[in-house]
């Protein structure tokens, strides 16, 4: 069975599920969550779903 490597892996879903429930909870949007971070808004929901990955600079700035 071949294996697709575009699929995210455990560890940046499961942080990405994390970024998620903060910005949830402080009832932000994407466009405002970026807007106050500094970033684009598709770059955070590729973030989120674990489709991109971050450094640990930006998982502080975040």
């Amino acid at each position: 069975m071949p294996v697709d490597y575009r699929a995210p892996n455990i560890n940046a879903r499961r942080l990405g599920h994390y970024l998620q429930q903060v910005r949830e909870a402080l009832e932000l949007s994407y466009d405002a969550a970026a807007a106050q971070v500094g970033c684009d808004a598709t770059w955070l929901i590729r973030l989120e779903t674990g489709f991109q990955r971050a450094t640990p600079e930006e998982v502080g700035r975040l």
